[in-house]
């Protein structure tokens, strides 16, 4: 018996191989053209267009009310955080459409935007100068039980929290991680 799968899967691995060759000469030639630069600083400047963030503060009862109507909170690209009574975060909303997400994620993808740890650490978080100090040792590993954990997502807000408080808790390096219960 002949084995029909040896005549067409030669023909079309190279005609992938074709391709995939055609495509990385096309990359290689379009870095080295300079093009790429162009490209990429028009790209980066849309996307910074279309993520502009503007954080405002809302009362704890727009905030109440804002959850339970979702009647025209706010402008489309707001991040509204509630105020701190007693200086405890209650909530934040991040008033986005799909375009504007993906214009953020992409920056984040991309590195226009970066995480930054030391922002994060000298950003106000309630109650974590208590709890700082608490950690496990693991396989000869300081672990800390607690972190400082994001009301919206990064990608949401592109915030680390130090130009807004109340976007940042403590909370468990467990809810932190993205551990759900079983």
């Amino acid at each position: 018996m002949y084995n029909l799968g040896k005549w067409w899967q030669q023909p079309l691995m190279e005609a992938a191989a074709v391709i995939w060759l055609g495509y990385a000469l096309y990359q290689f030639v379009r870095h080295h053209s300079g093009q790429d630069e162009v490209d990429d600083t028009s790209q980066n400047q849309a996307l910074l267009d279309s993520a502009q963030v503007k954080y405002r503060y809302i009362t704890a009862a727009h905030f109440e009310q804002t959850m339970n109507q979702l009647d025209k909170p706010g402008v489309l690209g707001d991040v509204l955080v509630a105020e701190m009574p007693q200086g405890r975060p209650i909530g934040a909303i991040a008033l986005l459409t799909t375009g504007m997400l993906r214009a953020r994620q992409a920056m984040v993808q991309t590195g226009i935007v970066k995480r930054s740890d030391e922002q994060r650490k000298r950003a106000y978080t309630p109650g974590y100068d208590l709890v700082s100090h608490d950690y496990v040792k693991v396989a000869g590993q300081k672990i800390n039980l607690y972190h400082r954990t994001h009301l919206l997502p990064f990608r949401f807000t592109l915030s680390e929290g130090d130009n807004i408080d109340g976007l940042l808790f403590t909370g468990t390096a467990h809810l932190n991680h993205g551990d759900r219960p079983k």
